[in-house]
């Protein structure tokens, strides 16, 4: 078996980060159930990274997705 371990300084980005992700994580669990999870849904969108900084997206912003270069390639 792998033990991973998570360090995550208070006050990060990092930290913030890892906040959003659990949200979604939780999100699509609460819809989809205990399936396995997809990627896809841990993809950052342009608001969500504006948030990080506490800024916000304009308009045109919020329709781009950022994803993992391995999700994008399929």
């Amino acid at each position: 078996p792998v033990l991973v371990t998570k360090f995550i300084c208070r006050n990060t980005i990092e930290e913030r980060i890892d906040k959003v992700l659990q949200q979604k994580r939780e999100l699509f669990q609460a819809v989809l159930g205990d399936s396995e999870m997809s990627n896809a849904s841990l993809s950052l969108d342009a608001q969500d990274i504006f948030g990080l900084f506490e800024l916000k997206a304009g308009h045109g912003d919020q329709l781009r997705s950022i994803t993992p270069p391995s999700i994008e390639n399929g």
